[in-house]
């Protein structure tokens, strides 16, 4: 039986690894275009409270617990990445209310 964490990292491999470039520029604007949105922004704020994308992942005496939180953030860091944000717009967008 594969290792959940190779497991995962071979998903991520096959669904974004081998898309064409120009396919993953597309994606990336479709993303940053929604970042750049009120209500994209509102939203961004919301996963990033939700995710606790701030706080570490550890879940003291729980592993199950600890890989779900960090499956949580890495959604919300994925869509960060995609949409290319700097930090400082990064910071921006989690601090608005």
């Amino acid at each position: 039986m594969s290792h959940p964490v190779s497991t995962a990292l071979s998903w991520i491999k096959n669904a974004w690894g081998h898309r064409p470039v120009q396919d993953r520029e597309q994606l990336a604007k479709a993303y940053r275009r929604l970042i750049e949105s009120r209500d994209g922004q509102r939203i961004i704020a919301d996963l990033a409270r939700y995710t606790n994308v701030l706080n570490s992942s550890y879940a003291p005496g729980d592993a199950h617990q600890t890989l779900f939180n960090e499956g949580q953030r890495d959604v919300y860091l994925h869509i960060m990445s995609m949409a290319r944000l700097s930090d400082d717009e990064l910071l921006s967008l989690m601090q608005q209310p």
